[in-house]
């Protein structure tokens, strides 16, 4: 069975914030064959939070195309060294301040057959996989998660970068607070303070065990799934994996689903007292008039 996106929506809401730091990539048929489309979602932070998200998606959208035999030969290396190209190109760039500043990103490239995904902080993607004689149309469907969140909660990159030498605590002005995350420190100093362990950017933390490198994983595409969700954390923050796959599992229209989804996390930021932007990308993998 082979599979081709069939459509896709996306919002981009910047919330209760001052400034808009996420930024979003679609690129359709990337290599001129019919069939590998790249979506990507990317979450700046710092003060040239913007500017760092914004040229890693335009580096990421000049770069992809070109690397058509690599990514065919080998596409975890691929995407790794994709990332790794615009890690050094935002460091060479001299408009841009990446000190303080950078960028999380996720990133799937849609195949006839196979969906691979290359993470680097917390963004997410999550697959919607229909569930096989369901009575319950609201439990009809599973998130799949295909990314892990890189953050200071996972114990394996705590411990990555507690060997690479950085302090984890909760900020100070947190740290009453029982579901305050825990966040990079270099020593005693007040910074980074960061609550990812793998970004672009950053280069205060690369001492302390902050890196550019991706998770890359590739997942199968069965009779199961039926739509793919990319969000920066100002999804998942606001909604559980389950939540956005229940949502978007009732609607047959991919901008109608992504906008309500938008909508749904600024709503439930907002009761949870985060300020953030929000962004997705549904994509439809299937008929929408079956869901």
């Amino acid at each position: 069975m082979t599979f081709r996106p069939i459509a896709y929506g996306v919002s981009s809401e910047m919330g209760n914030r001052s400034s808009q730091q996420d930024d979003f990539l679609i690129q359709e048929d990337i290599f001129g064959d019919g069939e590998h489309h790249l979506y990507a979602v990317f979450d700046g932070h710092g003060v040239q939070g913007d500017k760092v998200s914004r040229a890693a998606k335009i580096h990421l959208s000049k770069i992809m195309p070109r690397r058509k035999d690599a990514f065919v030969k080998d596409a975890h290396q691929a995407l790794i060294d994709v990332f790794q190209d615009i890690s050094e190109m935002l460091g060479d760039d001299p408009d841009i301040d990446i000190y303080m500043s950078g960028t999380t990103a996720a990133a799937a490239v849609v195949t006839p057959t196979k969906v691979v995904v290359a993470n680097l902080g917390d963004c997410r993607i999550v697959i919607g996989q229909k569930l096989a004689n369901s009575g319950d149309p609201q439990r009809s469907f599973r998130p799949l998660a295909l990314t892990r969140d890189h953050t200071c909660s996972d114990s394996n990159e705590r411990i990555r970068v507690e060997k690479a030498g950085a302090r984890i605590a909760k900020n100070p002005a947190d740290a009453e607070l029982a579901d305050a995350p825990l966040r990079i420190y270099k020593g005693t100093l007040p910074y980074p303070g960061l609550v990812m362990t793998r970004a672009f950017g950053d280069s205060s933390a690369h001492k302390v065990g902050l890196i550019s490198e991706p998770e890359v994983s590739t997942h199968v595409l069965s009779e199961k799934d039926w739509f793919l969700v990319l969000g920066t954390d100002g999804v998942w923050d606001a909604l559980n994996n389950s939540k956005v796959v229940h949502l978007i599992s009732g609607i047959t229209d991919a901008d109608k689903a992504s906008h309500q989804l938008a909508q749904k996390s600024l709503k439930y930021l907002d009761k949870k007292g985060i300020d953030d932007n929000t962004t997705n990308i549904v994509v439809l993998l299937r008929n929408s008039s079956c869901i």
